[in-house]
Order: C-alpha cells, then sequence, then structure tokens
C-alpha cells in the first residue's frame, strides 16, 4: 500500500514534468524510505510516551538514531520486521533498562557508561555491504559513534 501511493506521487511528479522519467525508481524508493521512517519513529515516540514520557522518549529516540546513523547496524529484512524490532528495542530499554538504571549508584552509573563506550568502541561501526566505507570513513564513522553514549547520557 504504501509502494503504491509513493509510486503514484512520484508518477504525479513525472506526468507535471517536474521529475524526469529516468529517476522515477529512485525517487520511489526514497519517498518511501523516507515515509517508513517517519511511521516507524512516530509510533516510536507515541509508544515511548505511554511507556515512559514525551521528554524521556524524545532523548532515547535522538541518541539511539545518531547511535545507529554513525554505527549501522543489523539491517531487518523488511520494513514491518525493522519496525517491530524497533518497537522492542524501545520496549526494553524504556520499560526495562532505564528504571533499572535509575536504581544504580552514582559509581557504577560510571561503570556502566565506561562499559557501553568500550562496547560501542569495539562492535560499534560496522560496514555495511551497500555501503562500502573506506578505511578513513570507516575510521571517522567510528569516532563519531563512541561519542554519542556520553551524549545520550547527558
Amino acid at each position: 500500500m504504501l509502494h503504491q501511493t509513493c509510486e503514484s506521487a512520484v508518477s504525479f511528479f513525472v506526468v507535471k514534468q517536474l521529475l524526469p522519467s529516468q529517476k522515477k525508481q529512485w525517487a520511489v524508493y526514497v519517498l518511501e524510505k523516507r515515509a517508513m521512517s517517519f511511521l516507524i519513529i512516530s509510533a516510536m515516540l507515541l509508544t515511548g510516551t505511554f511507556i515512559a514520557n514525551f521528554w524521556c522518549t524524545l532523548c532515547f529516540l535522538v541518541g539511539w538514531l545518531l547511535l545507529r546513523k554513525r554505527a549501522g547496524g543489523y539491517h531487518a529484512s523488511s520494513p514491518l520486521r525493522c519496525a517491530i524490532g524497533s518497537e522492542v528495542i524501545l520496549l526494553f530499554c524504556l520499560g526495562v533498562a532505564i528504571p533499572l538504571l535509575n536504581t544504580i549508584q552514582f559509581p557504577a552509573m560510571i561503570l556502566f557508561s565506561f562499559t557501553a563506550l568500550v562496547l560501542v568502541w569495539l562492535i560499534g561501526c560496522m560496514n555495511h555491504p551497500n555501503l562500502q566505507l573506506n578505511t578513513y570513513e570507516f575510521a571517522t564513522n567510528n569516532l563519531r559513534a563512541i561519542s554519542v553514549p556520553p551524549f545520550v547520557k547527558l
């Protein structure tokens, strides 16, 4: 359904000669990807608001999206699986992990944050086959990825 809607929208722009017909498939892909991202993030924001609160959910999503953008990581085989996986991660983090971490004392929190930083350093940046990052780009993304956990903690 989403694919058909995106294809109709792009066809409209092609007919109006606002988009060259050679870029139709590319435009459908980009529009579909953006629409799915918007729908998934909106659903996560709504779900998170019911579990925790709006600001906690917003901070989690900003940190998670920054880390995901820099680190790459797992790519689901379909948009539906991506949405379900994202919701499960959100439910676990906001419903279980954050309340549990709020009970930990300050020194243990520093240890936990340092462990998260080391884990992101070791396994954070992944070179997805579609990206084909060179050595410099990979190292740069890895450094950007490790800068996210301290930001999220703030």
